[in-house]
């Protein structure tokens, strides 16, 4: 038995270095389960802390929610969360990052194949149907932004890319829109697309209690009246009532005097 073992310990040592390194980690994978295994438990470990972290944040408030409180809501330890993201800024950090990557996911494929006005719609459609898939989401994204400029400033050139990529994807839709036509040419593209921003943000933060679904159906309106380009008829008939109004009032004022 001996002089086996040492037959055995002569042909390893004769094997390359890179091969050893190899049976190590082979063995090490039979003990703590192949490396893809690993990533796949540190993304799902990772999603539960975030999935956790929004509806603590949109529960309690960002200083509410602490980091030991995250871990144990999600399942793990109280410490995983400062072992996996470093600090609480670093968490907040990637909850901006997984939350905008899934709304921009489900905006992008809302518009796709889609241009112009067809596509400010869609886009501003879908901002609204996130909120009502994924409110604890929405409220977490709004206080975030107020936070980030005031009590978490390192925060705010995250959050400003984010909402600034998203009004101007808008700028872009409303230019294209004009392009082709759709769209009114005498309105600054920028300036509606911070107003339809705006419009929708503030719909979020008001009407999180049940009113988004009757918003929702009227955004269409709400957006033909800022920049849809409206028929000759209608301009026709606008001009009409206009001059009508005019008349009844100057009317009343010469009564009146």
């Amino acid at each position: 038995m001996r002089l086996l073992f040492d037959a055995t310990e002569s042909l390893r040592c004769c094997v390359p270095a890179w091969n050893r390194y190899a049976y190590r980690m082979n063995s090490v994978s039979l003990v703590n389960g192949s490396p893809r295994k690993q990533t796949n438990r540190r993304r799902e470990s990772d999603r539960k802390m975030l999935r956790a972290a929004t509806v603590l944040i949109a529960q309690k408030g960002l200083g509410q929610a602490t980091l030991s409180e995250i871990g144990l809501a999600a399942g793990y330890s109280s410490g995983l969360p400062t072992m996996r993201f470093g600090s609480k800024s670093g968490l907040l950090e990637a909850l901006i990052t997984s939350m905008s990557g899934w709304c921009n996911s489900q905006i992008e494929s809302a518009v796709a194949g889609l241009q112009g006005l067809d596509a400010v719609r869609a886009r501003l459609d879908t901002h609204l149907a996130n909120t009502m898939k994924y409110p604890e989401g929405a409220v977490a994204f709004q206080l975030l932004a107020l936070e980030s400029r005031y009590s978490l400033p390192d925060l705010r050139t995250h959050v400003d890319d984010v909402r600034g990529g998203w009004r101007r994807d808008l700028e872009m839709d409303i230019k294209v829109g004009q392009a082709l036509g759709a769209v009114r040419s005498d309105i600054d593209a920028r300036t509606y697309s911070d107003l339809l921003m705006g419009a929708v943000e503030s719909t979020v933060m008001h009407a999180l209690d049940g009113g988004i679904e009757r918003l929702r159906r009227g955004l269409p309106q709400y957006v033909e009246v800022l920049i849809d380009k409206p028929a000759a008829a209608d301009l026709e008939t606008g001009e009409a009532s206009a001059s009508k109004v005019a008349n009844q009032s100057q009317g009343r004022r010469s009564r009146s005097g």
